[in-house]
């Protein structure tokens, strides 16, 4: 039996982890509280925090030098932040709905992309705040969103069940003026319509069980940032943690999912370099190389390893591992309890970790696709997870706002 060493990390569920790169010690989390926060695993002090955000923040990650952090957020932006100073210093706007998922290049880390309710992902500078591409083709919400190590194309993944591989060193076109970032803390207005726009950002999808999360944009929040030692909640001083998360976080575990989506196979689908599609309308656009059907229900997340091999889960209970070069196949995986909604790979790619809400983590082969070894935590629902190949373990989160460490 393993007991995990454990701190609360957010006021409400973890969403994301990320592991820093100068000093494997610290960890980057974002959480339903709106909030980014670095944290020391030796000492479970948190060293920096990032407040701006309106709403959920489902993914936050940082730079080879951690000295950049990029956020996105249910309120519909995209933030950079300077990781030394907390300072905010873009705001990027341009999304029409709930930012789903961020990525940040680490062949160029000035390009970051993101993905949003709105179907489509959009290519930033980081540096300028730019937006330089959009990139539409999904029909339904695209969910996650990663970037080729070798800098070659974007991977967008959506509930229509598509993976979309984009060819981004195509020379991008000008950008548009209106796609100009606000610079600076100051926040952002958001519009967050009647009762008909709160109850479709109310069945935003994020299947830890079957389906959770909302993109609602209420409440407000000022910058702050933060290197005091937080108390048992591991918030900085004067930082309020309420200001509606709770009523958020509940509201975000309401299922999405009620359209059943008919049967489907995997099928490699190419598209035509300058866009166009097929009759489904699929990926429209002059960065698009090809798409594929990668699972019969709702993807749920990807990733991409060090080697650029996509992992992809689904809410029909698969995980399978992909090329993205050409949407080769390489293995199914159908032996998860449940359907994974949080996947990770090791810093070298050899190994995947698969967890679910039901707190059923399986390591995977990243090779073969065969299990290594099967965890259940006890907590109140995996959120996410990381593994962390420098210290050899994993990194939980938890819909307590917790994070959990188990030695592997």
């Amino acid at each position: 039996m393993i007991f995990p060493r454990s701190f609360t990390a957010h006021g409400a569920g973890v969403k994301s982890i990320s592991v820093c790169n100068t000093d494997p010690s610290f960890i980057l989390t974002a959480g339903y509280d709106r909030l980014v926060r670095i944290w020391d695993l030796n000492t479970r002090r948190c060293l920096a925090q990032f407040a701006g955000h309106r709403s959920i923040v489902p993914r936050a990650v940082i730079n080879s030098s951690d000295e950049y952090v990029v956020s996105c957020s249910f309120d519909g932006t995209v933030r950079v932040w300077h990781s030394h100073s907390g300072e905010c210093l873009h705001v990027l706007t341009g999304h029409e709905d709930s930012v789903m998922d961020v990525a940040m290049s680490t062949y160029n880390e000035r390009l970051v992309a993101s993905c949003s309710m709105d179907k489509t992902c959009r290519l930033w500078d980081r540096e300028t705040g730019v937006c330089l591409r959009v990139l539409k083709g999904h029909k339904k919400w695209v969910k996650t969103v990663s970037l080729t190590h070798d800098g070659k194309y974007l991977l967008s993944c959506s509930l229509d069940k598509h993976v979309i591989v984009w060819d981004i060193q195509r020379d991008p076109p000008p950008p548009e003026k209106e796609e100009k970032s606000q610079t600076g803390s100051r926040l952002l207005q958001v519009n967050v319509g009647g009762a008909n726009e709160r109850s479709k950002r109310r069945s935003l999808i994020e299947s830890e069980r079957e389906g959770r999360d909302v993109a609602d944009a209420g409440g407000s929040s000022v910058l702050r940032s933060s290197r005091r030692e937080g108390g048992e909640d591991g918030g900085a001083e004067g930082v309020s943690e309420r200001g509606g998360g709770a009523s958020e976080k509940k509201d975000a575990q309401k299922s999405e999912m009620k359209e059943k989506p008919k049967k489907g196979g995997v099928r490699d689908r190419v598209r035509d370099e300058k866009g166009g599609g097929g009759e489904d309308g699929h990926t429209q656009g002059s960065a698009a190389g090809f798409d594929f059907v990668a699972h019969d229900d709702f993807i749920l997340c990807s990733q991409v390893s060090s080697k650029n091999v996509l992992a992809t889960s689904s809410r029909d209970r698969c995980v399978r591992l992909w090329d993205p070069k050409d949407g080769h196949l390489f293995t199914t995986i159908d032996d998860h309890p449940s359907c994974a909604s949080t996947l990770s790979f090791s810093k070298d790619g050899k190994v995947l970790a698969a967890g679910s809400f039901d707190n059923f983590i399986l390591l995977y082969n990243a090779e073969t696709g065969a299990l290594h070894r099967q965890l259940r935590v006890f907590n109140e629902g995996v959120v996410c997870v990381c593994l962390h190949s420098d210290i050899n373990a994993l990194l939980i989160g938890a819909n307590d706002g917790s994070v959990q460490v188990i030695p592997l």
